[in-house]
């Protein structure tokens, strides 16, 4: 969540109109310690929707909100956007038991989580997530590379969603982590496209079924990619990282050429710094290493080839840079606890 000068990137956000609280005068969470589990009463919840206590985001937000999914009648998504101040020293987010998933829509800078008693510090700007599971209190600050506002948007997934995704998984006998994870400041362009998408599905009116397609998709996505998050409790800001021009540089190249055959020598180049450096530099940034991250992006490409199209594996591997299919069977299979012709069978089936 940080602010931006210049030529920084920007994903506005504004020309959705601002809306009235419809909480105001409901009960919210009370709150206790950052980083703690809490229990939640869910008495007056409705099973498939999002607890009424989502309230408190707008309560806890340094922000002014600016737009609300309200005015949609969608119960399967809350979707809010606020404009903060580009520096923000501490605030504690409220212990939702939903599951909340936070989108940086303008600005760069720092985002800070308190943590075992230090500030773990990581990278925040346009296009970066975060994830907070139900149950859970944090502590963060926020420093942008300027003092101006910045935009943030806010969704709100029910827990029963990620518990359906779960049983689902289970009955296929298929490998599924039993918990959400804590994220901070990583780089997901599967979820950040969808997220980015919700304001003008709004605006449009989509309907509430497509608010419950777009969460089932959120939960299996979140809950099948947790290999790739980064460790929320490791600083990755505390020197050596790449800058934020040199760092957007070289991941718009890779998302642009990643169906080539890069290397680090290539991508290096690409940043401006030795590839000793840039490997280095790469992970303490992004939490994985330049290798992981460009399978990643090939292995949701792969994904969406095999759940879209009739392509052979062969060809599909061939497409996403890989010399051979048991090369890039091995690659998928590790990626998504499942080969490829399975993953296609389940995605066919609707359960993916």
């Amino acid at each position: 969540m940080t602010a931006t000068q210049g030529s920084s990137p920007c994903i506005s956000l504004r020309r959705f109109a601002a809306v009235p609280n419809p909480w105001e005068d409901k009960e919210t969470l009370g709150r206790g310690r950052p980083n703690e589990v809490h229990s939640t009463d869910n008495s007056n919840e409705n099973d498939l929707g999002v607890a009424p206590p989502s309230q408190a985001l707008e309560r806890s937000h340094p922000g002014r909100k600016v737009f609300c999914s309200t005015t949609a009648d969608w119960s399967s998504l809350l979707v809010q956007i606020y404009e903060s101040p580009g520096i923000v020293e501490s605030f504690d987010t409220p212990a939702l038991s939903d599951h909340v998933i936070s989108l940086a829509s303008k600005g760069q800078g720092e985002i800070s989580r308190f943590a075992q008693g230090a500030w773990k510090r990581a990278r925040y700007g346009v296009g970066l997530v975060n994830i907070t599971p139900g149950g859970v209190q944090n502590r963060l600050r926020w420093h942008a590379e300027s003092a101006t506002s910045l935009e943030s948007l806010i969704l709100v997934v029910p827990a029963e969603v990620f518990r359906g995704v779960q049983e689902e998984y289970r009955r296929v006998r298929a490998h599924c982590p039993p918990l959400v994870p804590q994220v901070i400041g990583h780089c997901d362009p599967a979820l950040s496209s969808v997220l980015l998408s919700l304001p003008t599905a709004i605006a449009r009116g989509a309907p509430n079924l497509y608010a419950e397609s777009v969460a089932q998709f959120l939960a299996k996505h979140v809950l099948s990619s947790q290999k790739l998050l980064p460790d929320p409790n490791v600083d990755r800001r505390s020197g050596g990282t790449l800058r934020n021009r040199r760092l957007t540089r070289v991941l718009d190249y890779m998302h642009t050429h990643f169906m080539d055959s890069l290397n680090l020598n290539e991508l290096s180049r690409e940043a401006c710094v030795s590839r000793f450096h840039f490997v280095k530099a790469f992970r303490k940034s992004m939490g994985v290493t330049p290798h992981k991250y460009l399978v990643r992006l090939r292995m949701e490409m792969a994904a969406r080839l095999l759940a879209e199209t009739d392509h052979s594996v062969v060809e599909i591997a061939l497409s996403c840079a890989y010399r051979s299919s048991a090369h890039f069977g091995a690659a998928f299979h590790h990626h998504f606890a499942q080969p490829p012709a399975a993953y296609r069978k389940m995605s066919r089936l609707g359960l993916l």
